[in-house]
């Protein structure tokens, strides 16, 4: 049917941006754009491909290609495929113009904080789960765990704590909720100690 069709599309789109990326070439990623039906997709691999020039010393184009791709994202966290397009629009810009990157950061935290506090307060009425003994289940609320956390977004959290690391803590600590702020603070401890680790990574897997 259609909506299978659609999404067996989507599916082959996001490999063939994986395949693109792991072999470093801008050029497939270009040719691909056109392809992508998706925008969340699209802004994924513009974001990539964006990486790939700044390594070629095309600043300016890299971050203009960003520039463009962030018209294609929105910021919805109960999406995961618009956060995942999100998060790899940041950690773009974390490594090719880290000012901007903070600059989303702190304003998608401002926003978590806020729909955090709406799903707490309706917890409250109708139990979710998503709290035991008053703090968020972290394991098993849909939260990303650390680990996987590090291996997807290591590379874009290194680069930011090495542009401004007080920038970085500060962002970290914006996180209304203590639990958040700890993980936070871990990723980026982790990030700071073992930055080689992300060097060769992709800034977003899929």
């Amino acid at each position: 049917d259609e909506s299978k069709r659609k999404n067996m599309l989507d599916s082959l789109d996001a490999q063939e941006i994986n395949f693109a990326v792991h072999d470093g070439d801008a050029e497939a990623l270009r040719k691909l754009l056109p392809k992508i039906t998706l925008k969340e997709q699209r802004a994924r691999a513009m974001a990539e491909m964006a990486v790939l020039l700044e390594k070629k010393g095309k600043h300016d184009e890299a971050l203009n290609l960003l520039d463009e791709a962030q018209g294609l994202v929105t910021t919805d966290l109960r999406s995961e495929t618009k956060s995942n397009a999100l998060l790899g629009l940041m950690l773009a810009y974390a490594l090719i113009e880290p000012s901007r990157a903070f600059v989303l950061a702190e304003r998608t935290i401002d926003k978590a904080n806020d729909e955090l506090s709406k799903v707490l307060l309706f917890d409250k009425v109708i139990k979710t789960g998503l709290l035991k003994k008053g703090e968020i289940k972290l394991g098993n609320s849909g939260m990303i765990q650390a680990d996987f956390a590090l291996l997807k977004y290591g590379k874009g959290i290194s680069a930011l704590a090495q542009a401004d690391f007080s920038r970085t803590r500060a962002a970290a600590d914006r996180f209304e909720r203590h639990e958040l702020r700890i993980l936070a603070r871990l990723l980026i401890a982790q990030a700071v100690l073992n930055p080689n680790q992300y060097t060769g990574s992709r800034i977003l897997q899929i």
